[in-house]
């Protein structure tokens, strides 16, 4: 008895907290929808959180300088990738006449144990990787290219320069690609909605492909300095490395 009376109070004041509870969560609940319903228009208003935007990277100076500088960042992104023992950044060495792979993954890839059907895993993962990576730096080396076609602003020298830089990116890209699956194709125009789902319909010709990979090279080796006090930076040594 003394059990049941003890518990009464208990469950009464809880069955009334809850009831009385019921009011104020209706208050807020409809605070909110009152909040979105008078203000939605604002949420459909972009506003640039970063300095950095597209506007600044390609219809700048500065920064398209910056966006030079990012293709050294995205080309070195590959090689700072460890997934499967930094197998993708290893693919065109493996398979080179020059290794024999013997454990690990990256044997798999280099005896084609992966790569090798369209389905499987070095295919679909790996290969898929390094497909898209140089596309990838093909993409944003294009836009550089136009816009520092473009620009106004920019003095020779630094057109040039800029010029020189992003077209040695880009034959890179393509040599690699080339030499890895040879049924590639070939493209100059930046990405834009307009033509992001254009698909092409056939591969390029080897002579169009090699045209555009020598001309890039006679452009970067006739306007890249031989040597620069920035370490890593392009020369006209690696132009005339990768034309060899």
């Amino acid at each position: 008895m003394i059990s049941h009376f003890l518990r009464r109070p208990r469950l009464t004041h809880l069955t009334t907290m809850k009831q009385l509870s019921n009011k104020p969560k209706l208050l807020l609940l409809s605070i909110p929808l009152l909040s979105l319903l008078s203000s939605c228009e604002g949420y459909l208003e972009n506003e640039l959180q970063s300095d950095t935007s597209v506007e600044y990277l390609y219809e700048t100076p500065e920064g398209l300088e910056s966006a030079v500088v990012g293709l050294y960042a995205l080309n070195r992104s590959i090689y700072e990738n460890g997934a499967n023992e930094w197998m993708t950044s290893l693919i065109m060495q493996l398979r080179s006449d020059l290794v024999l792979p013997r454990t690990g993954a990256g044997s798999l890839i280099g005896t084609y144990g992966w790569g090798e059907e369209v389905e499987d895993f070095g295919t679909s993962n790996r290969l898929r990787t390094l497909w898209t990576h140089h596309y990838r730096i093909v993409d944003r080396a294009n836009t550089i290219i136009q816009a520092a076609e473009t620009m106004d602003e920019l003095e020779e020298a630094q057109q040039r320069q800029l010029l020189a830089e992003a077209r040695c990116f880009r034959t890179h890209s393509y040599f690699s690609l080339y030499r890895m699956f040879n049924n590639i194709y070939l493209t100059t125009e930046p990405t834009t909605p307009d033509n992001a789902f254009e698909r092409p319909n056939q591969a390029s010709s080897e002579a169009d492909i090699f045209a555009l990979i020598n001309g890039d090279l006679d452009f970067a080796i006739a306007n890249l300095a031989e040597t620069t006090p920035q370490f890593g930076r392009l020369t006209q040594a690696v132009a005339r490395h990768i034309r060899a």
